[in-house]
This record gives structure tokens, C-alpha cells and sequence, in this order.
């Protein structure tokens, strides 16, 4: 073997001992870096020995031992259950970024458990964020959307009750409209707020047109409001919030005067226009 073809081996035989050296300290490193970490919890808990953190803040009067995340809005260990949140001002929306928690006094920390979008409860009470609100049965309360939650008697609107309705089968059908097993209702989302009425239509023969119109069959609805002279049976969408009967022409619940129904159409730089 040539002299030269040896120094080749014995310098790939020492390239290869250094890098299996550093290959073996550098996961034995990882190990005792991973071992002194402190737990990350999730949520911006993280639990530095025997102390929980939330992002920059210690948290006072809590058992890290217990310490459980119950979801997105709540923690809790064996003695207490707290809320938590992060939030911007709109003085320095973009600078920083806020914390707080705060001790729910009344909570019962062993019956406490999520019911999802901010709502729980416990043997004692509902919750919503940090605030109790009561209901007609606890036991069944069931959270169907942010807006809206039930149980076995009624049904609630941002934990108002909605009167006359049935809990056991009330259902939001979407964004505007619900039903239980005697009534629709219509929905208006208005200012981060919903305002619900009941819709004074024949149920069985009720049908949603679109999250605006809907009709039975003898009415035309817009809104939850009857369109007066409406004709139910042939009753259209056009489109851009225009519609039509037999006998007329309607933009939204309005007639529009001397349209003529059969040869009616919009015009498409009429799109996303008011009318």
C-alpha cells in the first residue's frame, strides 16, 4: 500500500474519531440540558421547580404538585380554580401583550370542568369566564356555540334566557337561524351581539332560502318578519339582495315599484352595490 493511500486512511480514521466524540458529548449535553429545563406546560405555563409561571408572572397561593390546565380559559389544582387570559390595549396594541389571572373564589377546584368557548361549570354554578350565571339545570347544560348554550328546560342567548324555547330540542341550524321542535328563530348578530325572535311561520312546511328570506307555505319571511303580499309558491332569489314572486319584484323586504317580475334582472356593476 502506497504512503499516500495510508495518510488518506489515517486521516479518515481520525476525522471519523472526532466527529463520533463530539456526536456522543454533544447528546450527552442535550440530555443534562433537557433534564434542567424547566416543564413546559403549554398555554404560557411553564414550572420552574416548585413555582408555576405564567409568561413573566409567579403564580401566588398555587400547588405546582396538582397544578392541571383545564383548557384554553382555566387552571386549577386541588385547592383552587383560576382564570386566565392574555390581552392587548389598543394603546400599544402592537408593543405588548398582556397577563392576568385571577382566583375564582366560589369554584369548587373537584367538580370544576370545561364546557368549551369560556363556559363551565361545577357542582354548584355555571361559569362564563370569570363571571357565575345561572341557569334552569345544571347537570344538562350543554354549550353549542360561544352564543349559545342549552339544557333540558330552556334555551340561553349569551346566557340570557331565551323565552319559550326548549332546551332538549333547541339546535342552531347557523349563523341566523335555530329551532326547536315548535319554533324557528331568527338571528341577528348586531355590535358582537345576537338579538333571536321566534318567526311566525307554519313549521312544518317552513324552509330557509338564504341567511335572509325564508318562506312556509303560505308566507315569505325576511329577516324573521313576514313580507307583506309576498307570494310563497313562487317566490325567487335574483341576486344582490333582490328577489321575486309571480306578481313583484323585492329588494330585501321592500317592493320595488313598476318592476316587472318576468324580465327583471340585475346588472353586474350592481354587485355589492345597496340597490
Amino acid at each position: 500500500m502506497s504512503n499516500l493511500n495510508m495518510t488518506h486512511i489515517i486521516c479518515f480514521v481520525a476525522i471519523a474519531g472526532v466527529w463520533l466524540f463530539i456526536s456522543c458529548k454533544g447528546n450527552n449535553d442535550k440530555g443534562k440540558s433537557d433534564a434542567a429545563n424547566p416543564d413546559n406546560l403549554g398555554n404560557g405555563f411553564v414550572k420552574k421547580m416548585d413555582t408555576v409561571w405564567f409568561y413573566d408572572i409567579a403564580l401566588e397561593n398555587v400547588d405546582p404538585l396538582s397544578f392541571e390546565i383545564v383548557d384554553d380559559y382555566f387552571f386549577k389544582d386541588k385547592y383552587h380554580v383560576c382564570f386566565f387570559e392574555t390581552y392587548r390595549l389598543s394603546q400599544d396594541y402592537f408593543m405588548s401583550k398582556r397577563k392576568r389571572y385571577l382566583h375564582l373564589e366560589k369554584a369548587d377546584p373537584a367538580s370544576f370542568e370545561s364546557l368549551g368557548d369560556g363556559y363551565a361549570k361545577d357542582k354548584f354554578t355555571a361559569w362564563y369566564l370569570d363571571k357565575t350565571f345561572k341557569v334552569e339545570d345544571l347537570k344538562s347544560l350543554t354549550v353549542l356555540n360561544h352564543h349559545f348554550i342549552k339544557d333540558n328546560k330552556t334555551a340561553y342567548l349569551d346566557r340570557k334566557m331565551i323565552g319559550g324555547s326548549d332546551g332538549k330540542t333547541f339546535e342552531v341550524i347557523s349563523d341566523h337561524y335555530a329551532k326547536d321542535f315548535k319554533k324557528y328563530y331568527y338571528c341577528t348578530p348586531f355590535d358582537g351581539q345576537y338579538e333571536i325572535k321566534p318567526i311566525p311561520c307554519h313549521y312544518e312546511s317552513f324552509v330557509v332560502v338564504d341567511y335572509q328570506y325564508a318562506k312556509d307555505k303560505s308566507s315569505v319571511f325576511y329577516e324573521g318578519d313576514k313580507i307583506s303580499k309576498a307570494e310563497s309558491n313562487s317566490f325567487e332569489l335574483i341576486s344582490d339582495g333582490y328577489a321575486k314572486d309571480i306578481n313583484r319584484v323585492y329588494f330585501r323586504d321592500k317592493i320595488v315599484e313598476k318592476a316587472d317580475p318576468s324580465s327583471f334582472k340585475t346588472l353586474n356593476e350592481n354587485e355589492n352595490s345597496m340597490g
